[in-house]
């Protein structure tokens, strides 16, 4: 039981830098490529300060999880009509 509390705690921890990530990127319009730079970013950062966390979770169940909360962050900035859902204009 322990073990699955300090699997969580540290997926939790992750949040905050996938959230300031988030905002980082944010432009309006090009939300699949915003996410992707997210992804990549986080990866990396992850590379750089704890290179075991992929082998610890597995790539797939660790970009899995990013993406889900990527998601959830961007649906909830646009809720709260922090980001601009709009197109830019040429």
């Amino acid at each position: 039981m322990q073990n699955i509390l300090n699997v969580f705690r540290l997926a939790m921890a992750l949040v905050p830098l996938i959230v300031e990530t988030v905002k980082a990127v944010e432009i309006p319009g090009n939300g699949a490529d915003k996410s992707a730079a997210v992804l990549q970013i986080v990866l990396a950062g992850l590379d750089g300060i704890a290179p075991d966390l992929a082998q610890l979770f597995g790539i797939d169940k660790l970009t899995s999880f990013i993406n889900k909360v990527i998601n959830i962050v961007v649906a909830l900035l646009n809720k709260a009509g922090i980001f601009n859902t709009s197109t830019p204009k040429p």
